[in-house]
């Protein structure tokens, strides 16, 4: 009787715990994800002449929005938003609001519209530690602001 050899059995073995091995990783890692970030990425890059348009359109106008958001926020504080217009006066009938969110996610975000508190507009923000992306809009006289901020909040240890 002819012996038989060991080699296509062990690499048969060898492939299926690979592939079992992959099966597994992919499993694991597509457990959590969400999908992108930005569903309309395609229709975002065809339209990116109309935003650099919309952006110096923006800068024309010359308005001046300062915010309290630095490169790290504490995880409560008030969002403070100043906006002026080119003169350096108040922008009549200006809404502000903002779009919280994490860069890489859709789970955490939110909007909120900004309070006016004198010449200044507020809304208190409680965030988780990590990075996060504020998207401003100010609203006024039919003409439109927008600035993404990107800020991190610092793990507490």
């Amino acid at each position: 009787m002819k012996k038989m050899q060991p080699w296509p059995l062990g690499i048969a073995v060898l492939f299926v715990l690979f592939v079992t091995f992959q099966i597994g990783l992919i499993a694991t890692v597509s457990h959590g994800f969400e999908g992108p970030d930005d569903v309309q990425y395609y229709r975002n890059g065809l339209e990116f002449s109309r935003q650099v348009a919309q952006q110096r359109r923006q800068e024309s106008l010359g308005w001046r929005v300062e915010t309290n958001v630095g490169a790290v926020v504490p995880a409560h504080f008030a969002l403070v938003v100043t906006a002026r217009d080119a003169r350096g006066g108040t922008l009549p009938d200006a809404r502000v609001s903002v779009e919280v969110g994490r860069p890489a996610t859709r789970r955490d975000d939110a909007r909120y519209g900004l309070k006016p508190v004198g010449e200044h507009f507020s809304v208190p923000l409680t965030l988780a530690p990590g990075a996060w992306e504020l998207k401003l809009t100010v609203r006024a006289a039919g003409e439109t602001w927008m600035r993404k901020i990107r800020t991190s909040v610092e793990h507490k240890t």
